[in-house]
């Protein structure tokens, strides 16, 4: 039963989330970690409900930069993980974590409950009944979305009807780009009106690359790529690009790992570019910063994109930044005036905007100034963190309204 909130500056929230140090997959679980550690800095007590790690004992990391982590683990570990059991398995993953979420905080109870992504999604409900308390759902992307629209496969089709369940039942819904409210509500029936729009952020505290001197006379030509080596991800793109400006002072940085990277090799191979490309794989922080520091230019060549929380990250390092018109995108850099925008996605319009950054390194570096700005300004977890509980108290403040409204 909902008593009200304790303090609006003090609120109790639990995170559910498939995805949480050290187990990392991706933008989903950078956000949880960012989010969660922001709203403990701002003086709220919470909880973060996530998967046990392979070899991690329950008792690991139980305090994670102030934030108290559950760590769930399968009662039923033989259960494979593939496509004919994914069902069954996703479904005995909520039921865990709600039931070890239940036994782990017998003596707190929180005043709001949230899930991340359709995986969260049935706990997160469970728990809101329990407890008696609003809960809200962060969607970070759509399978649909993901494959073009296509569902082609049986998994496919069932991460689409759990996503469609998830919108459904969820009486708040935060996605983190007006392109993904758009998603919802045309590929998932989603209703506009319980929809919030709050952008991703990126840490501006972090440590910054040392710059190199991109204009210094005998500079070659570098290139980057950060993210996950899907087709979506359009690296294949930028390897067409090269094979256009057939120039051996230009050198491209492909820093991350995924399925796509045989075929990708083998493309590099095929159009004799092995010795202008570079397949890094995972880099450390370290190493990744010693990379970018020699970047003149990174390329965001997407198809699908719900933000693209990498445009932020590069665009906070100062670098002139190609990106495509897919998704969050769109706003990360709206206009040309913060960066390089492509009209159409393929190698010969990343060619002729790697030619105009390089024929033009003042005008490059200047957007790339403006972008980075921008970043500052309104794109950093602190931001995110404080329209997340404004959002909170917006929800907090309806139920405590209806409540009232009850009793009379």
């Amino acid at each position: 039963m909902y008593h009200g909130l304790r303090s609006l500056s003090q609120m109790r929230i639990v995170h559910f989330s498939w995805e949480y140090p050290p187990v990392m997959y991706g933008g989903l679980g950078t956000h949880v970690l960012e989010l969660t550690r922001e709203q403990v800095r701002a003086g709220h007590d919470v909880v973060v409900v996530t998967q046990q790690s392979e070899g991690q004992s329950v008792s690991d990391s139980m305090d994670h930069n102030g934030v108290r982590v559950v760590r769930v683990s399968q009662s039923e570990p033989r259960i494979a993980f593939d496509e004919s059991t994914f069902e069954y398995w996703s479904h005995k993953f909520a039921m865990d974590s709600f039931a070890q979420t239940r036994a782990a905080l017998t003596d707190w109870s929180p005043d709001l409950v949230h899930g991340h992504d359709w995986i969260a999604a049935e706990q997160t409900f469970l728990s809101s009944d329990m407890w008696g308390v609003p809960s809200v759902i962060t969607i970070h992307a759509t399978e649909i979305g993901r494959h073009s629209g296509w569902l082609s496969s049986r998994l496919s089709k069932i991460v689409h009807a759990r996503e469609r369940d998830a919108v459904k039942h969820s009486g708040s819904i935060i996605v983190c780009s007006t392109a993904m409210k758009s998603e919802l509500v045309h590929n998932l029936c989603a209703d506009d009106n319980k929809i919030e729009v709050i952008p991703n952020g990126v840490r501006t505290d972090s440590p910054a690359a040392k710059r190199v001197d991109q204009l210094r006379p005998g500079h070659g030509f570098e290139v980057v790529f950060v993210g996950r080596l899907e087709w979506e991800k359009g690296v294949h793109h930028v390897i067409d690009a090269l094979a256009v400006l057939n120039d051996s002072t230009i050198h491209f940085h492909v820093i991350g790992s995924g399925s796509q990277l045989n075929a990708l090799s083998a493309k590099v191979a095929r159009k004799g570019l092995s010795e202008s490309v570079t397949f890094h794989g995972y880099l450390s922080p370290d190493k990744m910063l010693e990379v970018l520091s020699i970047a003149d230019a990174a390329v965001i060549p997407s198809s699908y994109e719900p933000f693209g929380i990498v445009a932020l990250e590069l665009g906070a390092q100062g670098i002139p930044l190609i990106v495509s018109k897919a998704g969050g995108l769109r706003e990360t850099v709206p206009t040309t005036e913060f960066g390089y925008v492509l009209s159409n996605v393929d190698g010969q319009h990343i060619a002729a905007l790697l030619q105009e950054i390089r024929a033009d390194r003042l005008e490059a570096q200047k957007r790339s100034e403006l972008l980075k700005h921008r970043i500052d300004q309104d794109f950093t977890w602190q931001h995110v963190a404080a329209k997340t509980i404004a959002h909170y108290t917006e929800i907090l403040g309806s139920r405590l309204g209806e409540l009232a409204d009850a009793r009379i």
